[in-house]
């Protein structure tokens, strides 16, 4: 059989490949095609099924001894069996995998970026709420595979009600699920650093947060124990450095700091030392 193999970018792009009939047969997750079968009023006919598998690969260090990593695969195969996993499991219970799935990829296409509550749930193609968006995004970060930072302001209230921007745990995540090519794309090589530098900051002990106000806005506000630093990440994007400007204005004892693919590796070593240096 000749077969040629094509990118369908996600899930949902495969089956739209296959129902138009611009291929012949997709490679799918069984839960994702019954979600999308309900959804869509579609039929699938199933030429080959494999095993079942874990949903989500346990991974480890070649240094760790195979009797430990046999150990940690059973707790979490087992935890179902267990009276304590049991709590844990039901505790964090997702009534539709496909709907979970679904908000992950779509965050994941934002990197760097806001996005507002209502916006995503227009994206979504089955129903939902905010409070469930919500709820996900909590879980993402559990998982350490998404972390949403809020607007920065002395006022509590107005950073919990802003909209969230989004920091995969990982630039491949945004790649993989946009199929986009950095290389060749500018625009989105420079989400691609902001997201780095993101990750980065993420490890750090402290509070990070973005800002925002009308047409201005800085990338990341970092907060470590008495200093406050007003992060800009520039990649060779055009950006004006007015944003960091007009925060410095309203918040005198910010530290202004711009990271660069120039200054990116002696920031990645350690970060807090190089923004106590450079700030």
């Amino acid at each position: 059989i000749n077969v040629q193999v094509v990118f369908g970018g996600n899930m949902d792009g495969a089956f739209a490949q296959l129902f138009s009939g611009k291929v012949a047969a997709v490679g799918a997750n069984s839960q994702l095609v019954e979600g999308y079968a309900k959804r869509e009023g579609k039929k699938f006919r199933v030429l080959w099924s494999s095993d079942p598998m874990h949903d989500l690969a346990l991974m480890a260090s070649p240094k760790v001894p195979e009797k430990d990593v046999q150990a940690v695969a059973k707790a979490f195969a087992d935890m179902h069996k267990d009276p304590r996993g049991k709590d844990i499991l039901q505790q964090r219970r997702v009534g539709n995998p496909a709907l979970f799935r679904q908000a992950f990829q779509i965050l994941c296409q934002y990197p760097a970026q806001e996005i507002s509550y209502t916006k995503l749930l227009g994206q979504l193609q089955d129903r939902g709420n905010t409070d469930l968006v919500k709820t996900y995004i909590e879980l993402y970060a559990s998982a350490f595979l998404m972390h949403a930072l809020q607007k920065y302001s002395p006022k509590a209230c107005i950073s919990r009600g802003s909209s969230p921007k989004m920091l995969p745990a990982c630039p491949a995540l945004y790649s993989m699920t946009t199929g986009v090519n950095l290389a060749s794309n500018a625009e989105q090589r420079g989400r691609a650093f902001e997201l780095a530098v993101g990750a980065e900051l993420l490890q750090q002990p402290g509070e990070l947060s973005y800002w925002r106000e009308r047409q201005d806005e800085v990338d990341f506000i970092y907060q470590s124990r008495s200093a406050l630093y007003a992060i800009e990440v520039k990649s060779g994007r055009r950006k004006s450095g007015r944003g960091l400007a007009a925060f410095c204005k309203q918040v005198p004892q910010a530290l202004p700091v711009v990271v660069t693919p120039d200054n990116f590796a002696a920031f990645s070593t350690d970060p807090r030392s190089f923004l106590a240096r450079v700030a």
